[in-house]
């Protein structure tokens, strides 16, 4: 199917035969209603139900309906995780009152459209807030049966560690905490607990909990030194360097003076740009005297995943931001974007890369030159 009719034609007529038959009522509206289709054909599908309740078989199935390239992107089920884990669960065949909470917190954030991470984060916490924040009292989640904790948890791990407020934190330690009882806790929700408690700066509970957990698979934290703590506060932007074997993390100051180059970045999203730029005699001559690459703060960016990187690109190392807010010389954070600065202040920027674009580097190109940092 290429189009929003062509499906509701299909269905109607394979009512009774449908792969989809296979999901559970809550499921099967959560899935259709997160296809987005344009000219081409299915343009984004959100599979994380299919993947639940779903044998690979089964999600192949369903993925078919809309064509072979969309059937070669079938996510891994973990099914049989989900079964093995939940034992109380109500009528698989209907959809509960916070079931139908859910949903409709699921398609308000559905319906955001904003290509802006750091606005779309806000607004789905704004909804979060109004549909869904209400729940998670002990109390109320005592009352729900495990496959609503797993809904729950999918809503609140998404919204906590975008916003990293702390409502949205003790939201998510309530979600856990009853999971606990129910020893329904997975590796995710351990790595989540982390990630909030490294971000927070409360890295003596994030270490506690590997200590708690010690067969979780938590990777052990670095050792943070940080010689500026005294002076913070005093306008500075600073930064967290890894040492190389990635055991130590130093804050330190990040000058802006003259004209630089600041490239925010994603671990998942930038390396391409990267290998690009790397490759390019030319570029990557300028960015070895111009440019640092800027990653979220601690937490946010995943300690291992800087590592790696640090590994293959020890010419453009990570450094992590030490918090967002002291990084408002950056009206945003999209990743890779580049930023020229030249005396603390953006003159220009350029957001995006298309792997292997000659569109991009001329683009990337003209802008330095624009600027003068091709000298």
């Amino acid at each position: 199917m290429r189009s929003r009719a062509q499906l509701d034609a299909w269905l109607a007529e394979h009512a009774a035969t449908s792969p989809l038959n296979a999901l559970s009522p809550g499921a099967r509206e959560r899935f259709l209603y997160s296809l987005r289709f344009h000219d081409q054909g299915l343009g984004n599908a959100d599979a994380s139900d299919l993947a639940d309740e779903l044998h690979d078989q089964q999600i192949h199935d369903v993925l078919s309906l809309f064509g072979p390239e969309v059937a070669r992107q079938v996510p891994a089920s973990n099914r049989g995780e989900v079964q093995t884990l939940e034992r109380n669960v109500r009528k698989r065949d209907a959809i509960g009152d916070l079931e139908r909470q859910y949903i409709e917190y699921y398609k308000a954030i559905q319906d955001i459209e904003e290509p802006d991470t750091e606005v779309r984060s806000r607004r789905k916490a704004e909804v979060f807030d109004v549909k869904l924040a209400a729940i998670y009292t002990a109390r109320t989640l005592a009352r729900a049966d495990d496959r609503d904790l797993r809904l729950l948890r999918r809503a609140v791990n998404d919204v906590a560690l975008a916003t990293r407020e702390p409502r949205h934190v003790d939201a998510f330690r309530a979600l856990f905490a009853e999971r606990e009882k129910r020893q329904l806790i997975s590796t995710g929700d351990l790595e989540t607990l982390q990630s909030l408690f490294v971000s927070l700066r409360r890295t003596g509970d994030a270490r506690r909990l590997r200590e708690q957990y010690p067969h979780s698979g938590l990777s052990p934290l670095p050792q943070f030194r940080d010689p500026l703590s005294k002076n913070s506060g005093q306008g500075a932007l600073t930064a967290w360097r890894m040492d190389a074997d990635g055991r130590r993390v130093t804050r330190e100051s990040v000058p802006l003076d003259g004209t630089r180059l600041l490239v925010t970045a994603s671990v998942d999203s930038s390396r391409d740009a990267l290998r690009d730029i790397s490759a390019d005699a030319q570029l990557s001559a300028v960015f070895a005297r111009h440019a640092q690459w800027l990653s979220e703060a601690p937490g946010i960016a995943p300690f291992d995943a800087v590592k790696e990187w640090n590994r293959e690109f020890p010419q453009a190392p990570l450094l992590m931001i030490h918090d967002r807010a002291e990084w408002r010389v950056l009206p945003r954070w999209r990743a890779p974007e580049f930023y020229v600065i030249r005396d603390g202040v953006v003159v220009e920027s350029l957001s995006g890369w298309e792997k292997g674009s000659a569109k991009s580097r001329d683009a990337l190109w003209r802008m330095l030159e624009r600027n003068g940092l091709l000298k």
